[in-house]
C-alpha cells in the first residue's frame, strides 16, 4: 500500500467511525425531537402511541403495538410502552412506581448521549 492509498484508507475508516459513533446521538435527538413534539391542535392520538408529546409528562400507549408501528427498531407487539422525557436542569428525579407483584415490568432510563440503565422486575423485585 503506497502514501496516497494508506491517506484513502485512513479517511474511508474515520468516516465509518464518525457515523458509527455519531449516529445514536442524531437518532436520540430525533427522537426526542418527536416525542416530545405536541400533537398539532385536533389531532386525534393513536392509540399505540407511547410518546408524551410534551417535557415532563408521561405518554401512555393504550394499544399493543403491531408490526406496523416502529418508534423503536424492533419493537414488543406484547407490551403497552409508556415513555417520558424529563428535563433534569433543575436536579434529580425520583420515578415511582406502584408495587407490581409478580407481573413483569422493566423501566429504561436512557440518557441522550447513549448511557442506559434499567429497572426491572426480575432484577431488583416487585418493590
Amino acid at each position: 500500500m503506497d502514501a496516497e492509498q494508506a491517506r484513502q484508507t485512513e479517511a474511508y475508516t474515520l468516516g465509518v467511525q464518525a457515523v458509527l459513533w455519531g449516529m445514536q446521538w442524531v437518532k436520540a435527538g430525533q427522537t426526542l425531537r418527536i416525542s416530545a413534539a405536541p400533537l398539532p391542535q385536533e389531532t386525534k392520538r393513536n392509540p399505540v402511541d407511547p410518546s408524551p408529546h410534551g417535557i415532563n409528562v408521561w405518554g401512555h400507549a393504550r394499544a399493543l403495538l403491531t408490526h406496523e408501528i416502529r418508534f423503536i427498531e424492533t419493537p414488543n407487539t406484547e407490551t403497552l410502552y409508556s415513555i417520558a422525557i424529563l428535563d433534569l436542569k433543575d436536579g434529580p428525579i425520583v420515578v415511582v412506581h406502584p408495587d407490581l407483584g409478580e407481573r413483569y415490568f422493566r423501566t429504561s432510563i436512557w440518557e441522550h448521549h447513549g448511557d442506559a440503565h434499567t429497572i426491572s422486575q426480575k432484577k431488583d423485585g416487585a418493590k
